[in-house]
């Protein structure tokens, strides 16, 4: 069947445990769901914090797999069949998922890029964007920035920006939270209008205002994640004697969650919306897959995304100007420091502890380098992680978004590196040609974003990224072989692991036989050889980053490849 504005959606017997963390014993958070919701229908998931709401939403949504039961998409196997079935998927988190330094129209204009058709033209986007914009009412917001707008309408663009491709299946995770009780009303009307252009609609929310006035059915779910109830609001207010629906809550806390599991399950609702309107076994369809790309297909398809990726992450830099003065400050204030501390070192018959000084202003300025680039990238991954599993999950290729950040981080903490080689060249004047200084020193910052996008890509919090920056750079200072001479193990490691070893001794390289004693420098290194050890090592860092970037987005695939093979083997207890 088709499922253009034609999805039923249905859990059969889903459960989730996990392992409490505090007592070490299991934990139930989804008992037994079933459940069934049908196209054109807006459903609202309700029950008190713990009820498992969320983790219910993450099952019918294809996020997180269930230990027990399944999830039916027309009759297909929502996670066997995920990769086929996620575009008409839609999920609005509670987070944001916009680049507030970009226009709604901005923002709007890339999500359509990546996500519909390529052969569509530019004035069939727009058209497109303006349709979507009218939907949610935001068109004269189109030029505005998002982190101008208030809150009511930041989500409404963010609805917006998943409808874009419209999509079939629309999940909204708790999206009315911290709205005025206008804004509450004009969202819930919302979602009920895009609910009866077609869509199936499974809404989160803990403000009931509005839900008896939109919603088709209701789902009620008690502690322990049991279903306590599924029909019409206005049957749920005569099943539980109350008036509104808010008074739910303390109805349920009277009696245990089991007492309302098993209440509702011999109620004749049960059967009405959950036993009769379940798909029959043999109607679930076998597995299938997305169709495969040839290699030209998958290569065109890299560049474009790499150049759309990059051009946006491009205007979101330039929407935050102040960032990128703050870079460039970093980078002549350095420079400017070095100066003061340094002085002329052109100077050596009149000061001949000048050549001392050679090693140590380049050793800093390859520090300094390295640490630019670190310092640029850690927090770029990590900050939008919310943004790139949801753009995973259209089809964008961890390739593309990875080169999109290294490219324009290089750019720029490559000018860094150059403004910081020049300033000092002209105001100390160290020895060694200009041009081999700046090469070493934007290959060390180049090495710095590949160190800094492997540590965003593993880190689980922008705080642990900025935690993470002086752990990766304070052994670049004390191994490199210039505050102390190192030996033994010290050396092993510092030619095997730290960068700035050797990007210094591609500074020290540049130097002449008699300069480079004059510094008492010892262990003059090649230049050439230095630089590929150094682009060695920032390659080891991109594949780190790439490899870890490609688990978090197989990870979810993984485990319910798993979880399917060990249910295969137990027989599904019948609704």
């Amino acid at each position: 069947r088709t499922r253009s504005d034609n999805v039923e959606l249905a859990a059969r017997n889903v459960s989730r445990v996990v392992v409490n963390r505090e007592t070490g014993k299991p934990l139930t958070l989804l008992d037994d769901i079933t459940l069934v919701v049908r196209p054109r229908e807006f459903v609202c998931l309700l029950g008190p914090s713990g009820s498992g709401k969320s983790t219910l939403l993450s099952a019918l949504s294809g996020r997180t797999a269930p230990e027990g039961g399944s999830v039916l998409v027309n009759g297909q196997d929502l996670f066997a069949n995920f990769d086929a079935l996620k575009q008409d998927i839609a999920v609005v988190p509670q987070k944001d998922i916009l680049h507030d330094s970009l226009s709604v129209g901005a923002a709007l204009w890339y999500t359509a890029r990546l996500r519909l058709p390529p052969d569509l033209s530019r004035v069939e986007v727009r058209e497109c964007i303006q349709e979507t914009l009218q939907t949610v009412n935001l068109g004269p917001k189109q030029g505005a920035l998002i982190r101008y707008l208030s809150g009511g309408q930041v989500k409404r663009a963010r609805l917006a920006n998943e409808i874009m491709c419209k999509p079939s299946l629309l999940f909204l995770d708790e999206v009315t939270s911290g709205l005025d009780e206008q804004t509450d009303r004009d969202m819930m009307d919302l979602f009920r209008s895009v609910a009866d252009t077609g869509k199936t609609v499974v809404c989160i929310t803990h403000s009931l205002a509005n839900v008896e006035r939109t919603c088709h059915l209701v789902v009620i779910l008690t502690a322990g994640g049991r279903l306590a109830f599924v029909g019409k609001p206005a049957e749920a207010l005569q099943y539980f004697g109350i008036q509104r629906l808010g008074d739910v809550y303390e109805r349920l806390a009277e009696q245990a969650a089991e007492h309302w599991q098993q209440t509702f399950r011999a109620n004749p609702l049960y059967d009405r919306y959950i036993t009769s309107r379940l798909p029959k076994q043999q109607e679930v369809a076998a597995p299938s897959r997305a169709p495969a790309r040839d290699p030209a297909k998958r290569a065109r398809l890299f560049l474009r995304q790499t150049a759309l990726l990059t051009q946006r992450f491009f205007a979101i830099w330039r929407g935050d100007y102040l960032a990128l003065l703050a870079m460039l400050g970093q980078s002549l204030l350095v420079a400017v420091l070095l100066g003061m501390v340094f002085g002329n070192l052109e100077d050596v018959k009149n000061k001949p502890e000048n050549p001392l000084k050679w090693a140590n202003l380049l050793f800093l300025m390859a520090v300094t380098s390295f640490w630019f680039g670190c310092n640029n990238a850690a927090k770029e991954i990590v900050k939008e992680r919310v943004i790139y599993t949801r753009e995973r999950d259209f089809n964008v290729r961890v390739g593309s978004y990875y080169c999109s950040k290294f490219l324009l981080l290089v750019l720029f903490s490559g000018l860094q590196a150059l403004v910081l080689a020049c300033v000092v060249q002209g105001w100390c004047g160290p020895p060694g040609s200009l041009a081999g200084k700046c090469l070493v020193l934007t290959s060390l910052a180049a090495a710095g974003v590949a160190l800094g996008l492997a540590i965003s890509a593993a880190a689980p919090t922008e705080e642990m990224a900025i935690t993470l920056i002086p752990v990766a750079v304070i052994p670049q200072i004390i191994l490199s072989g210039v505050i102390a001479s190192l030996s033994g193990l010290s050396k092993n490691l510092a030619q095997t692991l730290i960068t700035v070893y050797w990007g210094n001794r591609g500074l020290d390289a540049l130097l002449t036989e008699d300069q480079a004693k004059r510094a008492f420098i010892t262990d003059q290194g090649a230049l050439g050889a230095s630089l590929l050890i150094v682009l060695a090592h920032a390659l080891v860092f991109v594949l780190t980053a790439l490899v870890v970037l490609s688990w978090q987005g197989r990870r979810a695939g993984v485990l319910s490849a798993l979880l399917r093979r060990r249910k295969a083997s137990v027989p599904t207890r019948p609704a």
